[in-house]
């Protein structure tokens, strides 16, 4: 008696679970998790590292399928050098795979973009993350570059296997760059929102960056006609240099604001009217006045994790979850494979 009751209480609980199973896995498939829960508690026993992910490859114009864990070892080869150390590669999955899973709950929620073409992610790492295939690796850095560095990605995804970071369970918008000025910036100071886990604190290693100096020559014409781009009515004065006002700075240490010409300019205004490395910049002015120089420290919007500080605390010994602890305030490391 007990087992035919066992029995039937046994099929009744699978008449009811086959369903949600099965549109759980068709929402995973299609990028659709529900955006109240985390990728771990959608999950459950299911791992979303095993899932295929449709990726329109922006270079090709054409439609890829992988599984997550697979499309992450193509994003490690397209956005951080494979010469880096493995613990600061290692970082940089688990960051990568936190933004990929953060922009997939924000798709779902609401709506594909145009520039998907139907698929889950995409290869444009103005708009998602940059992807490369090993034949693109090779053809870009040689043709041993597999030989040298492949089994080290696939190393650095397999041992962060299904990891991402959370804050007060929700997935962490992991963002990162190359290097900073010597310290990251506050996101609120960048694009406007703010979040707790996205603080400016140091990055000592980037100024011993070979790219972190760079600098930017326009003529006097482009340098007033950039500026009236952003502010017809701008004020031209005869000395260039009369033009530049006082400049506030953020916590990081970038431009937060600069007056030019009577006008008010934010820092990442200024960066992307001259197409500067960075906004922690400083401007002069030809003796002869007819030229402006900036002067830059840094490359990238500077928010999250600099990649080529991580690499320089992994010299130092640093683990990838200090890198990343260290980087994102107060997050947790959870597991959707587990």
């Amino acid at each position: 008696m007990k087992k035919n009751l066992l029995m039937l209480t046994s099929t009744i609980l699978l008449i009811f679970l086959i369903p949600f199973i099965g549109a759980f896995s068709f929402n995973l498939l299609n990028g659709n998790p529900n955006p109240e829960t985390s990728p771990k508690e959608l999950s459950g026993n299911l791992s979303v590292s095993d899932k295929t992910l449709k990726i329109y490859n922006c270079s090709t114009q054409s439609t890829m399928e992988m599984n997550f864990e697979e499309y992450i070892v193509g994003v490690l080869t397209g956005e951080m050098p494979a010469s880096y150390e493995l613990e600061a590669l290692k970082a940089q999955a688990v960051a990568a795979r936190s933004y990929i899973l953060s922009r997939m709950e924000y798709y779902n929620t609401n709506g594909t973009a145009a520039e998907h073409h139907g698929c889950d992610i995409c290869t444009n790492s103005q708009h998602c993350k940059a992807w490369l295939s090993v034949e693109e690796a090779n053809q870009k850095w040689g043709s041993d570059w597999s030989e040298k560095y492949l089994d080290k990605l696939k190393r650095a995804v397999n041992e962060t296997k299904g990891e991402y970071m959370t804050y007060e369970n929700q997935t962490v918008k992991a963002f990162f760059f190359s290097s900073s000025n010597g310290k990251t910036e506050n996101a609120e100071d960048v694009w406007g929102g703010s979040y707790p886990y996205l603080k400016s604190v140091s990055s000592e290693g980037d100024i011993s960056s070979p790219d972190n100096e760079s600098s930017a020559e326009f003529s006097k014409d482009d340098f007033i006609q950039k500026l009236k781009s952003k502010f017809s009515d701008i004020e031209i004065t005869p000395l260039l240099k009369d033009m530049i006002g006082d400049t506030v700075k953020t916590d990081g240490g970038n431009v937060k604001t600069i007056r030019i010409g009577g006008k008010d300019f934010k820092g990442t205004e200024i960066r992307s009217l001259f197409s500067l490395r960075s906004a922690a910049f400083t401007i002069s002015v030809s003796d002869d006045n007819e030229a402006v120089v900036f002067n830059v420290s840094g490359y990238g919007h500077g928010v999250g994790m600099s990649q080529y500080g991580a690499n320089f605390m992994a010299k130092q010994g640093k683990t990838y979850k200090e890198i990343l602890s260290h980087y994102y305030s107060g997050v947790t490391i959870s597991n959707f494979s587990k």
